[in-house]
């Protein structure tokens, strides 16, 4: 009876030991499950901020950097984006201003339907450059009325003869350009010019 007892006892102590040592490593598990648990959910939820926070700083970079081409008229997307390549539009525009020097868009409209710009100037200027497009002032070159530029070569510049203006325009071609004074006045003024000594007051 008491051996018994004894290892009835012992058996009774092995039990608990067994159940405490059971429980104290599960509880262990689960601490450590819901650790790692809370630690992918930490993950996934700073890349989902951090996917948020680059979508939204940088989702509109593409579409701002590269500005969107447009087939020209009945053309193809590949036969603009060469015409564009080959005509650039501050060439283009050059072209216009130096050899053209219509002084309104209805002249320009007279040039087209005559037929009168070339293959390297296209018709519809604002629809082939539209990225670039900043109105028919700027694509023109249109300057200053006649008086305007009168003055501003005799009183600001002081430019005496016909000669020196074209020394000025040629020596400085942007200067000119944002004074918005033609190369040749007595070319672009041919309706108010009378002769040289009239224009620089003589």
């Amino acid at each position: 009876m008491i051996l018994i007892g004894s290892w009835g006892s012992g058996g009774v102590g092995s039990c608990i030991f067994l159940f405490i040592l059971v429980s104290v490593s599960s509880f262990f598990a689960f601490s450590f499950q819901v650790a790692s648990t809370s630690t992918v959910h930490r993950q996934h939820l700073v890349s989902a901020i951090l996917l948020q926070s680059s979508e939204e700083d940088y989702g509109d970079i593409e579409d701002d950097d590269e500005p969107t081409i447009k087939p020209y008229r009945n053309r193809s997307l590949s036969w603009t984006l060469r015409y564009r390549a080959l005509n650039p539009y501050e060439k283009a525009r050059q072209r216009v201003i130096n050899n053209f020097g219509h002084r309104s868009k209805e002249d320009w409209d007279e040039a087209m339907s005559s037929g009168l710009l070339g293959q390297y100037v296209p018709n519809y200027p604002d629809e082939m450059y539209a990225p670039e497009w900043a109105g028919w002032d700027e694509w023109l070159g249109l300057m200053r009325p006649y008086n305007d530029t009168k003055n501003l070569a005799t009183s600001i510049l002081g430019l005496k003869t016909l000669d020196e203006y074209l020394i000025f325009v040629k020596s400085n071609p942007k200067r000119a350009e944002g004074l918005r004074i033609p190369v040749r006045p007595d070319i672009f003024y041919k309706d108010e010019w009378i002769d040289e000594g009239s224009f620089f007051g003589k």
